[in-house]
């Protein structure tokens, strides 16, 4: 078994279905109200998080988060050249609640098919988009990522910390049906560099993370080959201080003491979970980086 390999690509689809399903009303409390709401890490420039006061309220803390999260989708935007590869037709592999198919839609006039395998989610992104004003640029399709139907081409696949649920192979040869020669796969997602941090990572999130050589490997035989990899790793390692802050703060008297025992017991998993992930981050177990694969052209 290599660092990227774990059973959860092998088992049911529905213990990830549900689990997303399950984390919409904690996801607009911790990164909305939106209408652009992210579920991935944010950037800091300067590899440092903001010192919050122990009585800061989770609104502010989570205003940082949002904050470090547009910042995220800006520097992508400048790394993939977004001006020249995001003006046209885009494919959003794993689009959460929609935030990145907006930016994409906002930013650049692209038209946007957001993918996600969340049944409940489509009537929440079509709403979201409408309150950002570009309910017209975005399609949404409920699909598997690696069975999304080829009833469209695409000048650009992106996939923002998403590339973790699927077996990269297939994923790859059906981007190969969808994606127009000389186009590009524009990925952002984690790297383990140790076994330790891929197996706390991909327990609690459900998502075994993929090493370079499986990434490369897997593209490779699709037709696929990575000409672009950018390391963020010091720019991103602060999220995880700051959602250590948002969700001590939740559990800090006296809105600690408003929870049910349910949430509050998932939020303390959550904490002890976040330190261990800032710890692998902090120490090089963990890798973060913007990837670019481009469709080989036929020659």
């Amino acid at each position: 078994m290599t660092i990227g390999e774990t059973s959860v690509h092998e088992s049911d689809a529905g213990v990830v279905i549900s689990y997303y399903n399950d984390m919409t009303a904690k996801l607009l409390d911790k990164y909305g109200p939106g209408p652009d709401i992210h579920y991935h890490l944010g950037y800091y420039e300067d590899g440092r998080a903001p010192m919050h006061p122990p009585d800061a309220a989770p609104e502010e803390i989570r205003a940082s988060i949002v904050a470090g999260q547009r910042r995220h989708l800006a520097q992508a935007a400048r790394v993939w050249d977004a001006a020249q590869r995001f003006t046209g037709s885009v494919l959003d592999v794993g689009c959460g609640l929609g935030g990145g198919s907006i930016f994409w839609a906002r930013t650049f006039g692209a038209n946007v098919t957001a993918v996600t395998f969340a049944p409940e989610h489509p009537p929440l992104i079509a709403e979201l988009a409408r309150r950002a004003g570009c309910a017209e640029k975005i399609r949404v399709v409920v699909s598997d990522a690696c069975e999304i139907p080829a009833d469209a081409v695409y000048d650009t696949v992106v996939a923002l910390e998403s590339t973790c649920h699927y077996p990269l192979e297939p994923w790859f040869r059906n981007l190969a049906l969808l994606l127009k020669p000389g186009g590009s796969v524009c990925v952002e997602d984690i790297i383990p560099l140790r076994p330790q941090g891929g197996i706390v990572f991909s327990d609690y999130f459900y998502a075994p993370l993929h090493t370079i050589e499986e990434y490369v490997d897997a593209a490779r035989v699709a037709g696929f080959e990575l000409v672009d990899d950018v390391d963020i790793t010091a720019q991103t390692t602060p999220f995880w201080q700051d959602s250590i802050a948002w969700t001590r703060a939740k559990l800090s008297p006296p809105r600690g003491a408003d929870l049910d025992i349910v949430e509050r017991r998932r939020l303390r998993i959550s904490l002890a979970v976040h330190h261990d992930l800032h710890r692998e981050w902090q120490s090089g177990g963990m890798r973060q980086a913007f990837l670019r694969f481009e469709r080989r052209v036929a020659r």
